[in-house]
């Protein structure tokens, strides 16, 4: 998303503005910052966040003016998206008010799925593998220890009220949290690079080939789980069916890995049915029949029951079983 560069942009800039000395070009850069929040919560809502982050900051260091040109520059923003809104025929800032209703009050996020609190923790492992996450970790909690604590809290307290409000929302993706990774980088760096400064050459020596370890193991790792192709005959057959002209919707029963959507040739409407309840079988039979020639149901969870299939689907793709049903199109 390109939230996470706004709010990149936004950090470099915080700690830029803490090596000036003019108080002008202290706010100037606020004001900036705020422009920064404002862009990023205009392209995901949840990255305004990040401004209750810097607030906080210019508040607890007593730099007032700086504070209300970082708020001025994020309501121009946010004045501005809520125009965008007026236009659509929306309430002023209705899109992003009707995001915190539907997904927090109401909980329509969790209709997607409930993760465990670690998800988040557990997606290091994800993004960085395995060697690597735990590495990296690590840095990170040695960068709290009291004698650099001075330094790194203000990098801590821009990224925790993002990752803790997160971590209390039941529906995580691993994409959720994809701003604050670069800075647990940074975090981490600093964390050993503290551990290691008054060390003996002998221990640094010894923890550099560590971490050539680690990075060995990280890079055959990250090769090995590449070659095993997670999803591969989904999505293999996906790009083969994408060359079919004659697609004209997509209907998935159970999980879809995400990512194999994208092979398809064109914007095609795409129903998603989680459970097959008796109403949605309906709704789909009578939605297929009237709009559509043909259909592909995926199934991840095993074959669809005969019973289920409008007589129109001509594909049924299960991922579990590894095997095609009623496919012309894939000939």
């Amino acid at each position: 998303s390109l939230s996470t560069y706004w709010i990149a942009l936004g950090v470099i800039g915080y700690f830029y503005s803490l090596e000036q000395k003019n108080v002008a070009y202290q706010s100037g850069i606020a004001f900036i910052i705020g422009l920064c929040v404002g862009l990023a919560f205009s392209f995901r809502f949840q990255a305004g966040l990040f401004g209750v982050s810097f607030a906080l900051l210019y508040v607890l260091e007593g730099r007032w003016k700086a504070f209300l040109f970082f708020v001025g520059g994020s309501l121009i923003c946010l004045g501005l998206y809520g125009l965008y809104d007026v236009s659509m025929g929306r309430p002023f800032l209705g899109s992003a008010l009707g995001y915190f209703e539907f997904n927090i009050m109401q909980s329509g996020a969790s209709q997607w799925g409930v993760q465990p609190w670690h998800r988040y923790i557990t997606s290091l492992n994800r993004f960085f593998t395995l060697p690597l996450a735990l590495w990296i970790l690590i840095g990170a909690l040695l960068s709290l220890h009291p004698a650099i604590f001075s330094k790194s809290k203000k990098l801590w307290l821009i990224i925790l009220p993002f990752w803790l409000v997160h971590n209390l929302i039941g529906h995580k993706e691993d994409r959720f949290i994809f701003p604050v990774l670069p800075w647990i980088v940074v975090l981490a760096v600093y964390g050993w690079s503290y551990w290691i400064r008054n060390r003996k050459l002998k221990t640094k020596v010894m923890l550099s080939a560590a971490y050539f370890l680690v990075m060995t193991v990280s890079v055959i790792y990250g090769y090995a789980h590449s070659s095993w192709k997670h999803h591969g005959f989904f999505t293999t057959e996906m790009a083969k069916l994408s060359k079919k002209k004659q697609l004209e919707s997509l209907a998935v029963f159970g999980t879809l890995h995400s990512g194999s959507y994208f092979y398809l040739h064109q914007n095609i409407p795409l129903f998603h049915f989680s459970d097959l309840n008796h109403a949605k079988k309906e709704r789909f039979k009578e939605k297929v029949g009237r709009e559509f020639k043909s259909v592909i149901a995926l199934n991840h969870s095993g074959k669809i029951p005969e019973s289920l299939l409008p007589e129109n689907i001509q594909c049924v793709l299960d991922a579990k079983m590894k095997r095609l049903y009623h496919c012309e199109l894939s000939k």
